[in-house]
């Protein structure tokens, strides 16, 4: 997979989150997952706090904690993220291997690791049976 474009600014990782955000759903939704106190009473005033984060030139900040739920939203709903892409492209070249896997890719891995614990199982199932008819092993 290619990596995701970023908007051309001077700060690429706020410009990964400001995609992440804007991919993760309504940013009043999103708000509410980084800030749920202020959201539960004020969801507008979350929604702006969070916008003014996402501005490069704003005071307003957010921490790595904030961070953290417009990037799981985001993957859960798009199954990608701009700013743990950036952060990857960001590592030294040949010093990790990243990529995101298809639907398909993580199903086969499923039935992969389900065929090789199938013996296991049905070995446990056997000696369980066993015990119950009072034969010992």
């Amino acid at each position: 997979m290619q990596q995701l474009e970023l908007a051309a600014t001077k700060k690429p990782a706020l410009s990964a989150l400001g995609a992440d955000a804007d991919s993760a759903g309504d940013l009043k939704d999103v708000a509410a997952k980084v800030f749920p106190d202020i959201a539960k009473r004020d969801p507008e005033k979350a929604r702006n706090k969070l916008s003014d984060g996402l501005r490069p030139n704003h005071q307003q900040k957010l921490d790595i904690d904030e961070l953290i739920p417009i990037v799981v939203q985001t993957v859960a709903k798009t199954h990608r993220s701009a700013l743990i892409e950036y952060i990857i492209s960001q590592l030294p070249k040949d010093s990790c291997e990243f990529r995101w896997l298809s639907k398909e890719e993580k199903v086969q891995r499923v039935t992969v690791t389900l065929s090789e614990m199938l013996p296991q199982f049905v070995s446990v199932l056997q000696q369980a049976q066993a015990l119950v008819n009072g034969d010992r092993k």
